[in-house]
């Protein structure tokens, strides 16, 4: 299997915003050739429900078989 890189985060427009933004994080690695996909967790900020949805969204693709 080839390494994956997941990025999940609360919503994209949080209190929180750090100044990056995930879609944009993820389009640089995909430039520089890694597997990587984000999820962004509607309506939540860094809390458990984010990392749970997460989680959830991310589980899957550790079994696919390419």
């Amino acid at each position: 299997m080839d390494h994956l890189n997941s990025e999940g985060t609360a919503r994209e427009s949080g209190r929180f915003n750090l100044g990056t933004e995930p879609k944009q994080n993820v389009e640089r690695l995909k430039e520089k050739g890694l597997n990587t996909y984000y999820y962004v967790s509607p309506d939540t900020d860094h809390e458990w429900q984010t990392w749970r949805r997460s989680l959830y969204q991310f589980a899957p693709l550790l079994f696919i078989n390419d």
